[in-house]
């Protein structure tokens, strides 16, 4: 089984940069390797795709891209991981910009399938 973790970037067009590791999906851990590896994959794609600095601009990436790396090297729990990296790319205060891990979406929730708004009528 593989271990599938997408980062999307949207910058002129919609991109994606998909990190995979050999990895048992049934296993709740990830080695220090491909915690790692998929990190500096992560941030090479923020760092060469994302173009929506000016939006940010008392984000210092780099200081929380440390304080990441710190979590991510402290535990190999799974969800630990997938939670540090859904909010560090939070930070980056993006719609466009998501983190996503199939087994996470599995073991803990996934979406309904579908979105749901309030929806009103102009005039009424």
């Amino acid at each position: 089984m593989r271990l599938s973790i997408a980062l999307s970037i949207a910058f002129l067009f919609a991109g994606s940069i998909y990190a995979t590791a050999q990895q048992n999906t049934a296993d709740p851990t990830l080695s220090l390797h491909d915690r790692v590896w998929t990190a500096t994959q992560i941030c090479s794609a923020i760092l060469t795709n994302f173009a929506h600095w000016c939006a940010v601009p008392n984000l210092d990436f780099d200081k929380e891209f440390r304080s990441y790396l710190d979590r991510i090297m402290a535990t190999d729990d799974r969800r630990s991981f997938d939670m540090a990296t859904l909010e560090v790319v939070a930070r980056l205060n993006n719609g466009h910009t998501r983190f996503g891990d199939k087994w996470l979406m599995d073991k803990y929730g996934a979406a309904l399938g579908f979105e749901a708004r309030p929806w009103r009528l102009h005039g009424l």
